[in-house]
């Protein structure tokens, strides 16, 4: 698949109730488990809530890229979080224990680098990336390097949040 192969998804059919009915695991925040969360992080194919992507903005969006559920759609987006879900990370933090670290620290390990390295390769049927061990995957990640070049086209520019107003202006610093 290439990026030009996804289109624009009927925003109408995408909302949060969407992504809870998909997976139960869904209805809370995969980090702190606060009920009915409404952001996700794409490239970790997870929903989180509003204090948690706050967090996990601050990771840069090559560990993860940050958006509101009712932000817009097309299918690469979508194709994310259809691979991934909270029920399927949870399971992959659990086997690879680092599901009781930090926010900061989790993201950023090896583990989940690989966990964003084969949600992408299933996505672009690509060969999957080799597995760390279990002394390379507690190790930290180079954040420097991006991974996702793709989100790039998303981000919006410096322009447009001086036209927003109220809640939009405040969620800008959560999306970059």
């Amino acid at each position: 698949n290439d990026i030009n192969d996804f289109q624009i998804v009927n925003d109408d059919l995408i909302d949060k109730y969407y992504f809870y009915d998909k997976d139960y695991e869904n209805k809370l925040c995969v980090d702190c488990k606060a009920a009915l969360p409404d952001y996700v992080s794409i490239n970790n194919g997870v929903i989180i809530c509003k204090a948690c992507a706050e967090r996990h903005s601050k990771l840069g969006h090559s560990v993860s890229y940050v958006r509101k559920i009712d932000q817009g759609w097309d299918h690469l987006l979508l194709s994310y979080l259809e691979r991934g879900s909270n029920n399927r990370f949870l399971r992959f933090a659990t086997q690879s224990n680092i599901s009781q670290l930090p926010i900061e620290e989790k993201y950023t390990t090896r583990f989940c680098q690989y966990y964003r390295l084969l949600i992408k390769s299933e996505i672009y049927a690509d060969e999957p990336p080799e597995a760390p061990n279990k002394e390379q995957g507690m190790m930290k990640c180079d954040v420097n390097i991006d991974y996702f070049p793709e989100f790039n086209d998303y981000q919006l520019v410096k322009e447009d949040k001086k036209s927003m107003k109220g809640e939009d202006k405040e969620n800008f610093d959560i999306v970059k």
